[in-house]
């Protein structure tokens, strides 16, 4: 079974972030902030400090008992499940500004849009993030994301963008891969090749790099 364009496109967004975590790895080795020399003195330490961890919390902690106390539940929203069948609370004309949320809140909000686009379907959303094209060869089309990462830019996910009346001026009038982009637009859906896709409509573009 082929693959879609999202999924091509996700998997070279895997590849690029795996490259780059390769990448960072040489330089901190350069930097000499760890070293292969020191492993061994930091796992002494870690596992010594794991074993009296250990001992603590084997005379408080037994089967069953909550992870979390209820005042760390109440102060935390992450702890919160995401609720397929909850309806959000945006009302007509109303904008999702995800610009004002810090990266953990945003990376959570476009995980529900692109896990349970329904519930946004028609919803004015503000976003921001890195602008990366995509080519797809079963249509011989461009493709085009803003991506947005979590608070360790270990976990990345995108959002499908139509930009109104700059469809055929790929690559000229586009941002650079990479450029961060900043637009508000109307998530919507289309159909192609027999497969459901969800991507904002926007009118204006500005990039900030």
């Amino acid at each position: 079974m082929k693959a879609n364009k999202t999924q091509i496109f996700l998997l070279s967004i895997f590849c690029v972030l795996i490259l780059l975590m390769g990448c960072g790895e040489k330089e901190r080795e350069k930097s000499g902030i760890i070293t292969s020399n020191a492993y061994s003195d930091i796992t002494d330490i870690t596992e010594s400090m794991e074993q009296e961890e250990e001992s603590e919390s084997s005379e408080t902690f037994e089967f069953g008992d909550p992870i979390f106390t209820e005042e760390e539940e109440e102060a935390s929203p992450l702890l919160e499940p995401i609720d397929p069948e909850a309806e959000t609370t945006l009302v007509d004309g109303e904008v999702l500004d995800l610009t004002l949320l810090g990266s953990s809140m945003v990376y959570g909000e476009v995980f529900s849009m692109v896990n349970y686009p329904e519930q946004y379907l028609n919803k004015q959303v503000k976003v921001a993030g890195a602008y990366f094209p995509s080519y797809y060869e079963e249509t011989d089309k461009y493709y085009h994301y803003v991506v947005i990462s979590d608070a360790t830019a270990c976990c990345q996910s995108g959002l499908e963008f139509i930009w109104l009346g700059h469809e055929e001026e790929y690559p000229d009038n586009y941002p650079k891969d990479g450029d961060t982009i900043i637009f508000t637009g109307i998530y919507k859906k289309y159909e192609e090749l027999g497969i459901t896709y969800y991507y904002l409509e926007v009118e204006s573009l500005e990039i900030l790099d």
